[in-house]
């Protein structure tokens, strides 16, 4: 089992922490972290990323989405939406679906 500080991978299942709620408001997409009262501004792929943190689909199905969705190359789309994630975890707004 992965530790909460081993690097994130695109075969790892995410979730958003129960402390947390998004929201698309125009021309960005807002996450607020319920314990802290601080709103983080993640524009429109953000908001696509978060919206797909479920739980049942890993990074690499998200990644496909993202390339598809934004027509960006899928290699480029695995090597953001990892580094997005691992910053949720970071700020304690997204733990692996294992953990949660």
């Amino acid at each position: 089992m992965p530790r909460e500080t081993d690097p994130v991978t695109t075969t790892e299942r995410f979730v958003r922490s129960a402390s947390s709620a998004g929201e698309s408001a125009p021309g960005d997409y807002l996450i607020l972290d319920l314990r802290s009262g601080r709103y983080y501004g993640v524009g429109e792929v953000g908001g696509f990323i978060w919206e797909r943190l479920d739980g049942e689909r890993d990074l690499a199905a998200i990644a496909r989405a993202i390339s598809a969705r934004f027509e960006v190359d899928p290699e480029r789309a695995a090597e953001d939406l990892i580094e997005f994630v691992t910053w949720l975890r970071e700020i304690g707004l997204a733990v692996r679906a294992e953990d949660s």
